[in-house]
């Protein structure tokens, strides 16, 4: 906020940029002791054999990071005291403050709408944004500016939409249209009231519609880009009235741009991947789920459990090459 204030005197050459996200599910391994765990995921080549054992520890401990999530005086608590009430006493401080601190930074009568804005946008994940969905008290241009407000101050991350032809992907983009994801998973499964029990016991692909999916994909395509990058997200959607589709992010990976689908169990409906490929003849898609790594040859989709997220680029590029 105030790096965009109109009195704040920038030194042009003098200043870096260092991007910080929460941390994801390989630096909470290695803050709970799991070190053979995360140099696994580090070490793991697309064509590599995932044992089943390996598989499920995995899968088992990244419900454990959904329901902590990445904020680092929750993920210290819970190394510290495996107390999953401990670590929501921690996240809920986290979020009152936030919401505490708005008045610092905007006029008075925004307080209202700011709040409004940042407990529903948990509930909009994975949605195109309809100004009147949050508020319909307010115009669309005053739920436009608080967005935008809290874009800046990464409490929130617009997805925007992209044509998708080729690189850059921000060289294609309708910012008319857009979706949200939140700053951490953590966070979104405190504010959906989703217990860790509930998230231990679920398979997260279903959890709120696969929210806690979509939210956690997003937050590691941005830990996939360089932390001097701004971040960046976006999607693609085509809508016809006889074939309307949508992709739940599209990715840079090289110079190729990669379809990303958030998907349950082996199969799921894929209409809106495969029409993505054929009309756009990329590489390579990619699938997120909670099944082992699988590869389509003919359908050219690269399957991943949500655990290997963060090493999307690393296998996908790899995937692309071999597949050239």
């Amino acid at each position: 906020f105030e790096l965009n204030s109109p009195t704040y005197s920038i030194p042009v050459g003098r200043l870096s940029y260092l991007h910080l996200h929460p941390m994801g599910f390989v630096e909470f391994l290695l803050a709970t002791g799991q070190d053979k765990l995360a140099q696994f995921i580090e070490g793991f080549q697309v064509d590599d054999v995932l044992p089943d054992s390996i598989h499920h520890l995995l899968s088992e401990q990244f419900k454990i990071y959904s329901a902590i999530g990445g904020m680092p005086e929750a993920v210290l608590t819970f190394a510290k005291t495996r107390s999953y009430k401990k670590c929501e006493a921690v996240k809920q401080d986290l979020l009152a403050t936030f919401q505490n601190d708005f008045s610092k930074y905007t006029r008075h009568q925004d307080i209202v709408l700011i709040r409004k804005v940042f407990s529903k946008a948990p509930t909009l994940i994975g949605q195109k944004i309809k100004y009147s969905n949050i508020s319909s008290e307010n115009r669309a241009a005053e739920v436009s500016r608080v967005i935008t407000l809290l874009s800046n101050a990464r409490v929130l991350q617009k997805v925007i939409r992209s044509s998708s032809n080729g690189v850059p992907l921000s060289a294609e983009t309708n910012h008319k249209f857009y979706k949200l994801i939140f700053l951490d998973v953590g966070l979104v499964s405190s504010l959906l009231n989703l217990s860790a029990e509930a998230l231990e016991a679920d398979d997260l692909m279903r959890v709120n519609n696969g929210t806690i999916a979509e939210q956690w994909i997003g937050q590691a395509l941005l830990l996939n880009q360089g932390s001097h990058q701004n971040p960046e997200l976006h999607y693609w959607a085509r809508e016809k009235k006889s074939s309307s589709a949508e992709l739940d992010y599209v990715s840079a990976v090289g110079n190729q741009v990669v379809g990303v689908e958030v998907k349950a169990g082996k199969t799921g409906t894929l209409k809106s991947l495969h029409l993505f490929m054929k009309e756009k003849n990329h590489a390579i898609a990619v699938r997120f789920n909670s099944e082992k790594p699988s590869w389509s040859k003919q359908d050219k989709l690269l399957s991943l459990p949500l655990y290997f997220a963060e090493a999307f680029s690393r296998l996908s590029l790899a995937k692309i090459k071999n597949n050239q």
